[in-house]
């Protein structure tokens, strides 16, 4: 699986004016990460719709996108994050948007995203110290917040992150 984009940057001219350098790269999907699949209620073995892969991103800061503070704000309040309703066709919770499975034409499912930032945003420092690692891919996001403090990229502490689980359904997709 490839989790980051490939890229080149090109110097863009538009009617002859110049406009700067930009990266050109892909988008992030559920190939590229290499999600199981979501399968259709029609071949499921229980006629049901089976959600495997998540992606998710988020889009502006927002309590929820800053897992549970609040900007500006110097402490944690330590309350659980707003509702999510799982309704096809609804791409977005919060500041998140769905990214896979297709939230127009596929089921949709925030719980695990939404477990996260409640996890982060309520758990005491002791519980969280404890799962943090069997909660998320801790030395992927060490690495994360480190290279965007290097890189002093403040967008995206919250901002412009993609959340992926493999397989919900597995030991580790809560």
């Amino acid at each position: 699986a490839r989790t980051g984009t490939r890229g080149r940057f090109v110097e863009v001219f538009l009617n002859g004016k110049y406009h700067g350098i930009y990266c050109m790269t892909e988008k992030l999907d559920r190939k590229q990460l290499k999600l199981k699949k979501y399968v259709e209620p029609e071949k499921s073995t229980t006629g049901e719709a089976e959600i495997h892969g998540l992606l998710y991103k988020s889009s502006q800061w927002c309590y929820e996108v800053f897992m549970g503070h609040d900007m500006d704000q110097e402490y944690f309040p330590g309350y659980s994050p707003n509702p999510y309703f799982n309704q096809m066709g609804v791409e977005t919770w919060c500041e998140y948007e769905f990214k896979y499975p297709d939230f127009e034409e596929e089921a949709v499912d925030w719980g695990p995203l939404w477990n996260a930032v409640n996890f982060v945003a309520t758990s005491r420092q002791q519980e969280f110290d404890n799962e943090l690692a069997t909660r998320f891919d801790y030395p992927v996001l060490k690495d994360y917040y480190l290279f965007i403090e290097l890189l002093l990229a403040t967008d995206n502490h919250g901002k412009n992150i993609f959340f992926a689980i493999y397989d919900k359904t597995s030991r580790y997709g809560n």
